[in-house]
């Protein structure tokens, strides 16, 4: 294999948290292009690049990352980090990190190679998608996050950029399978039962209401959380998927952070009179804003709602225009990356009470739900 005897990747002394070795890995050393040609630009900026490369001996495709050490951006620590995440929580809905290379210019990340694009760009190419395809998607990032889950691990930063189509070829059943990506804002520990954080990280749109409080609260805060975060991230991505808007939606922060935090869920007649009355419950069910009442990733799979998806409408339902617009909308206006935006929540505790929502007769309104019922 291009990783080397048994497929593993060669790195040593990464250590965990807590560990001697921590933020100090070390990488292969010879020249990449000894084993891999680079090929075709997949994106580039500034501080990172991303290309096709091909294994000169197998002739397999992988996506290889590169990362220059002489940018102001570079942090070796935060590397190591991220490549033990990728290493801990290796598994076919997560993208996999075959091995790495370290030169005196750069680092390079060799990754198994997703070709699809992004989650919702899929979903509006398609032109066809039933509330059937949208739970079988949202089963697939359930299945990566409960594994990651269950090695104690926790990707705090789920959103449709990062969760990757396998192929590009409508011919091929990958066509419809997706993997997570990205994983620098994920936190390596134990993050069930009473371990918890309370670090304020991942893209607002996708925060879960515990973590919007500590950002509000700043950081004499006692508020934790733990990998239910990424449970209620999931919601939104479902929601999206089937009604082609997200759940909380503003152009100010402020405001979208407080409709985050009363997190009261609406399904409009139009377009949720085409769901089910069981996937808007299971809707509700993983946007619950109280932690402890919201469901683990695995509750979420072994829910009636995924244990029976065949039976679901495979109807069009029609959002496709929508979702357009809405990914079109949220690129114009350059969603601000979660890490800088830290610094602006954290200033933001006064503007919490802001009322930001609108009354709507024509919605049903779950204000938090503890029950599948209340979203009947």
């Amino acid at each position: 294999k291009p990783s080397g005897e048994g497929g593993k990747v060669k790195i040593q002394n990464v250590g965990g948290e807590g560990d001697d070795n921590q933020g100090k890995g070390t990488y292969q050393q010879i020249p990449i292009t000894e084993k891999y040609t680079f090929g075709k630009k997949l994106g580039s900026g500034s501080f990172a690049s991303c290309a096709v490369g091909t294994h000169k001996e197998s002739g397999e495709k992988f996506a290889i990352k590169t990362l220059l050490k002489s940018h102001e951006n570079y942090d070796r620590e935060l590397l190591d980090h991220e490549v033990r995440i990728m290493i801990a929580v290796e598994h076919p809905r997560c993208i996999k990190l075959v091995e790495v290379f370290e030169d005196k210019k750069a680092v390079h990340l060799v990754e198994e190679l997703a070709v699809g694009g992004e989650l919702f760009d899929r979903i509006v190419d398609l032109g066809h998608f039933s509330e059937q395809d949208g739970l079988k998607l949202c089963k697939q990032i359930l299945e990566g996050i409960a594994h990651m889950h269950s090695v104690g691990a926790c990707h705090r930063d789920l959103k449709p950029e990062n969760l990757l189509m396998v192929s590009d070829n409508p011919s091929k059943p990958e066509y419809m399978h997706l993997k997570i990506a990205d994983f620098g804002l994920s936190s390596l520990r134990p993050v069930m039962n009473d371990q918890s954080m309370n670090t304020v990280c991942g893209t607002p749109d996708y925060l879960a209401p515990e973590i919007v409080h500590i950002a509000s609260q700043g950081r004499g805060t006692r508020v934790t959380y733990d990998s239910k975060v990424d449970v209620w991230a999931t919601g939104v991505i479902l929601y999206t998927m089937l009604a082609g808007y997200p759940p909380f939606y503003s152009e100010n922060l402020a405001e979208l952070l407080s409709l985050i935090k009363k997190g009261e869920v609406k399904f409009p007649k139009d377009p949720w009179k085409n769901v089910s009355k069981e996937t808007r419950q299971y809707v509700a069910h993983l946007l619950t804003v109280d932690q402890k009442k919201r469901p683990t990733s695995m509750e979420c799979l072994k829910h009636p709602r995924m244990e029976d998806i065949e039976s679901v409408s495979n109807e069009d339902l029609g959002q496709g225009k929508v979702l357009k617009e809405y990914v079109k909308a949220r690129r114009a206006r350059k969603v601000l990356n979660g890490v800088k935006v830290i610094a602006r929540l954290s200033l933001m505790h006064q503007q919490q009470n802001t009322d930001a929502t609108s009354s709507d007769k024509s919605a049903e309104t779950i204000p938090s739900p503890t029950s599948e019922e209340q979203a009947e």
